[in-house]
């Protein structure tokens, strides 16, 4: 019940309508290192105090704007960027379409729209934002690629190719949709 809440309001935040404060779409700041963002280790704390773990941030970052902020050993910022948005909307129709107007992932058959852009290799890893690394995951698959031993690739054909915990399959035989 808690994934279709936390994908309600997914989709009501990506229909546009959703309020806004001083013209911008509702935030959340993070604080954390950049080794807990690159490696997924470790903790972010919420700007309420509370804290979620350096994956979850990882999770929340592939498909949201992200500003970094410098800050010197204070906490006191230094430098404050801009935000970038990832995945542009027309690289989402475009993946959309290439990915069949659904999730990608083998038989679900969730709408594009009710799915996330994923980068392949994650963008604090060095992977680009572009067609060629990316994918349309609803949430239930996007949280299964980054939490477990799935893992997606790009197939020789260049569309996104699954391959199976050993669990699974023992020969991780890649599924392709």
């Amino acid at each position: 019940m808690g994934d279709a809440f936390v994908e309600l309001l997914d989709l009501a935040l990506a229909a546009g309508e959703a309020p806004t404060r001083g013209g911008t779409r509702p935030q959340i700041i993070l604080t954390m290192t950049l080794a807990q963002l690159v490696t997924g280790i470790g903790y972010a704390t919420l700007d309420s105090g509370e804290q979620i773990s350096a994956e979850t941030a990882r999770l929340l970052a592939c498909d949201a704007d992200v500003i970094p902020a410098v800050l010197n050993s204070k906490g006191q910022v230094l430098d404050l960027g801009r935000t970038t948005r990832f995945f542009t909307a027309a690289q989402r129709h475009a993946l959309g379409i290439r990915d069949g107007m659904e999730c990608n992932f083998p038989s679900c058959d969730r709408p594009a729209k009710w799915c996330d852009a994923h980068h392949i290799t994650h963008w604090v890893d060095g992977g680009r934002t572009d067609l060629n690394n990316g994918v349309l995951l609803c949430s239930a698959h996007h949280n299964l690629i980054h939490n477990s031993d799935w893992q997606v690739r790009m197939g020789p054909n260049s569309r996104p190719e699954y391959i199976p915990p050993p669990w699974i399959d023992i020969n991780q035989h890649p599924i392709r949709t």
